[in-house]
């Protein structure tokens, strides 16, 4: 949901949602 989102948005800092 907003982990995929924010990763193909900031990309780096998305990784952060996921971990």
């Amino acid at each position: 949901m907003m982990e995929r989102r924010g990763e193909e948005r900031r990309g780096g800092e998305g990784l952060f949602i996921l971990v």
